[in-house]
């Protein structure tokens, strides 16, 4: 029989030993699940071209990516199959770019993934859209850098619409094929410049990985009696969503200099990202962005720049933590697709609390 002394002793040890788990745990996860992050920024071992990646890495995330241009509509597909033994994943991505409204350039994103494991199946579906809808130059009233359409004076409005048909280039290579689609208003003041790859490619010192596409904004000639341009923007988007000022890419080392609006739903998370500067002239200036409700399903947002006669700017699209062996490192991210690092963190702890649970429970018996 144990005596009181030994039982809160016991009771004690299982409790610092909780948590030192707990502690172990909150250091470790980060590490696991940004891990690719220390490799790909002091090893790069096996890299043949120059993206800084591991070949084997690139294999294992390679996609298969189509492209259906007809006029001012554009179709990208992006898809990728994983099977481990019982494990079987599908997922897949498409991206439409819509320029045939006249009224606006929209980009929609619609992600579904399909896993199996033995006999259970699960599907998830994730689906946003952003459009471009104005260009507002204006005198900025009280010195925030951010239009505000109460305060701030709207010196010239340009609709954004009246668009060419999209240009579609296709630049094959082993080390990455690169579809590039470009469109661009008839009188030439707003275009887009689009890049999607089946692997990691650099584009202009930037690299772009398989599960997004990167966005050049050029802004031409829109000058006047102002000093300032909002890019008018509306997200549409049904689920969570947030700002935040580090992105996945930016903790794994992919870029730098980056915020997002983290748009999540069940499982996954689909952001729309940009540069914290974009070039007027030639010159960076940061680029300052309005704050939003995260409840409202619409939002309009504008992106805010220093007014000029070339105005250049780099947001992108995509789904995190789909690219396999960078969710949670050391295998986690393969064998545990749909655990997050809180999930992870959540998943561990609740085991270790059943197993001090029923530490408590045995000495106590054995007590009795």
């Amino acid at each position: 029989m144990l005596k009181k002394s030994q039982l809160k002793k016991s009771t004690s040890l299982i409790v610092s030993l909780l948590f030192l788990f707990m502690l172990t745990a909150t250091i470790m996860i980060p590490l696991f699940v940004n891990g690719k992050e220390a490799i790909s920024n002091t090893n790069f071992v096996a890299n043949d071209d120059d993206d800084e990646i591991d070949d084997d890495d690139e294999e294992e995330n390679e996609r298969s990516v189509t492209v259906d241009v007809d006029g001012t509509y554009a179709e990208i597909y992006s898809e990728s199959e994983t099977e481990i033994g019982e494990f079987e994943s599908e997922n897949s991505f498409q991206v439409t770019i819509d320029a045939s409204s006249g009224s606006d350039l929209s980009i929609e994103l619609e992600y579904e993934a399909e896993i199996e494991v033995g006999e259970t199946e699960s599907e998830v579906e994730l689906e946003y859209e952003i459009s471009f809808l104005q260009l507002i130059g204006y005198n900025d009233a009280d010195a925030d850098n951010i239009y505000d359409p109460a305060i701030d004076t709207a010196v010239e409005t340009y609709n954004i619409g009246g668009f060419s048909n999209i240009q579609y280039t296709y630049d094959a290579d082993p080390d990455g094929d690169l579809h590039i689609l470009i469109a661009n208003t008839t009188d030439g003041k707003f275009g887009i410049i689009a890049y999607i790859t089946n692997r990691f490619v650099m584009v202009d010192d930037i690299l772009i990985t398989p599960t997004e596409i990167k966005f050049d904004i050029y802004i031409n000639d829109f000058v006047g009696a102002f000093e300032r341009v909002a890019l008018k923007t509306d997200l549409e988007f049904e689920g969570e969503s947030e700002y935040e000022t580090e992105t996945d890419d930016e903790e794994l080392g992919f870029t730098e200099e980056e915020v997002e609006i983290a748009l999540s739903f069940n499982a996954y998370k689909g952001f729309f990202s940009w540069k914290e500067v974009a070039t007027t002239d030639g010159v960076e200036h940061p680029v300052y962005y309005t704050p939003f409700d995260p409840v409202d399903v619409e939002q309009i947002i504008y992106l805010n720049y220093v007014a000029g006669n070339k105005i250049i700017h780099d947001p992108k699209v995509g789904v995190s933590g789909i690219l396999i062996g960078y969710q949670l490192g050391l295998g986690f991210g393969l064998f545990f697709p749909e655990l997050s690092r809180s999930g992870f963190l959540i998943a561990s702890a609740a085991v270790a609390l059943i197993a001090v649970s029923g530490s408590l429970i045995a000495l106590r018996r054995k007590k009795k």
